[in-house]
């Protein structure tokens, strides 16, 4: 999800890759959800100022 609001490629080496995330304990896992959460707000925050 965030690399397509990105525009990151997949096979970029830095980027997280999905089923890393799925082995994570539950714990990193909730820790995981509010990053990504959080920079979709972000991303919709500079979307709305970029177009205002």
């Amino acid at each position: 999800m965030i690399k397509n609001e990105l525009g990151l490629y997949t096979n970029d080496p830095n980027l997280i890759e999905e089923s890393a995330i799925e082995e994570l304990s539950s714990e990193n896992q909730d820790a995981y959800n509010r990053i990504v959460d959080w920079l979709g707000s972000i991303t919709s925050i500079l979307d709305k100022l970029m177009n205002s």
